[in-house]
């Protein structure tokens, strides 16, 4: 019998999610949501609810569209410490899980060559291109993903968003395009997953 992901995190540590099989198999995640918010909403709420509820923490990891690719070009690791919708209030995010997250990660990937940046993201139910990308370069926020958002505002209704983290590797920033930025980030995410394992307890 295939061991359950979430009964296997209630014992060694925090569970590690992606939304994207690929993002999952690269990072060596736990477990895979699904693209977008409403299935990342769905498998927060079915199977990130326990695990946060019996005390350990919950890091969402994978790839993201970068918003200022001179702070944060492709294949930076994007540490959340609030996520919010365009033009909405910013929700924020468990301040000692970042702290935590944002200081070991850029102690473990210093040798990618890759700073480790820390900051908001923006919660989009798109991708986001051209000129509407653009337009959320002004917001403050970093990058942007479709389930960080998603999965923290069912955290946050069930009231365990101190357990939550996420790490948002920045893929397509604007000028590299998507696939030579995908291609650099997922190398990054290759490396971020054992990190997030190595520094949260």
């Amino acid at each position: 019998m295939t061991p359950d992901p979430t009964r296997r995190a209630l014992r060694s540590g925090p569970l590690l999610v992606a939304a994207l099989g690929l993002e999952a198999m690269v990072a060596r995640a736990d477990r895979r949501l699904g693209m977008g918010p409403g299935r990342a909403a769905a498998a927060a709420a079915a199977h990130l609810v326990p695990v946060a509820r019996a005390g350990r923490p919950v890091v969402l990891v994978g790839l993201a569209g970068g918003l200022d690719p001179a702070a944060a070009p492709a294949g930076t690791p994007v540490v959340a410490r609030a996520v919010g919708r365009p033009g909405g209030a910013a929700l924020p995010l468990a301040a000692d899980l970042a702290e935590q997250l944002a200081g070991g990660l850029a102690d473990v990937l210093v040798g990618a060559g890759r700073p480790v940046c820390s900051g908001s993201l923006l919660g989009v139910d798109r991708v986001v291109r051209g000129a509407a990308r653009a337009a959320l370069s002004d917001r403050g926020a970093l990058a942007f993903d479709m389930e960080t958002l998603a999965v923290a505002e069912v955290l946050a209704a069930a009231g365990l968003l101190d357990r939550f983290g996420a790490v948002r590797v920045v893929a397509d920033d604007g000028r590299r395009g998507f696939l030579r930025g995908g291609l650099i980030g997922l190398r990054v995410l290759r490396r971020l997953g054992p990190a997030v394992r190595a520094v949260v307890r």
